[in-house]
């Protein structure tokens, strides 16, 4: 039992971990664009600079990361509460629970592709300079993200 209980803490330690790196990375990092609080992504705007001809020409990619973003965590909830259903109802380390975890990491995957896609998007909108600015925010808030 013991060894069971240590399997399951493990287990919920490492999704724990990687669902806090991805929300940060597309929610702190990122903001929510056009729908709703969107302070970190006006900072981030602020930081490069954007001319008002960019900032426009970027608002369809913003809406459609939004939209990839808002559906990834619609994943995420529903394998999250469906690894809640297995654990309860498996009460041990069953391969029901082993595949709602695959489905969350799955979820979480998506988001970050679609965050980094939005990031590499951005290229054509940005100066180099912005670009390069972009890429050196991105990096940096991966590595506070993994500082906690």
């Amino acid at each position: 039992m013991k060894k069971l209980i240590l399997k399951f803490t493990g287990l919920f330690v490492a999704v724990v971990l990687f669902a806090g790196m991805s929300s940060w990375l597309m929610g702190h990092f990122w903001g929510s664009h056009s729908h709703g609080d969107s302070r970190p992504h006006d900072a981030i705007h602020h930081q490069l600079g954007l001319t008002s001809e960019q900032e426009a020409k970027l608002v369809p990619m913003e809406d459609r990361h939004a939209e990839a973003v808002r559906q990834g965590k619609e994943a995420m909830r529903r394998a999250s509460e469906e690894l809640g259903r297995a654990i309860l109802s498996d009460r041990e380390d069953s391969p029901r629970v082993h595949e709602a975890v695959e489905k969350i990491h799955l979820a979480m995957g998506d988001l970050q592709k679609a965050t980094l896609s939005h990031i590499f998007e951005m290229k054509e909108v940005l100066t180099p300079e912005q670009y390069q600015k972009l890429l050196e925010l991105t990096v940096k808030g991966l590595h506070e993200a993994n500082a906690d």
